[in-house]
């Protein structure tokens, strides 16, 4: 077995003058606390969110048979997108269970074949 190959380390001079640095950075900590206060011990309320919402009805898994799937890759605009994802976020915290955007997608879709 071969030896490990001895390297010269050029930073042997560099590490001498960062630990003075940082003994020196350390023991002014106290300038630090000078210049940032602490926070304050009662923090401002945060604001409410606002009553109006919209709610919309996704209906819950319904029953637990396995349905065959299959994949269909779409290109949509990209504010389309955005508002898909926050729907699905704001029904998730309105129904207080996950809703995906695929659960979302798939009843959209359900709903407008029905009307068809």
């Amino acid at each position: 077995m071969k030896a490990k190959p001895v390297i010269p380390s050029s930073m042997e001079g560099v590490r001498a003058i960062n630990r003075a640095e940082a003994e020196t950075f350390l023991q002014s900590g106290k300038a630090d606390l000078k210049e940032n206060p602490a926070p304050s011990v009662n923090p401002p309320p945060a604001p409410k969110p606002s009553k109006e919402v919209p709610t919309a009805q996704v209906p819950p898994p319904a029953d637990t048979t396995p349905v065959h799937r299959g994949k269909k890759l779409v290109e949509l605009p990209l504010p389309l997108l955005e508002k898909i994802k926050d729907t699905a976020h704001h029904l998730s915290k309105q129904s207080g269970r996950r809703v995906t955007e695929t659960q979302l997608i798939e009843t959209a879709l359900e709903q407008y074949f029905k009307q068809l």
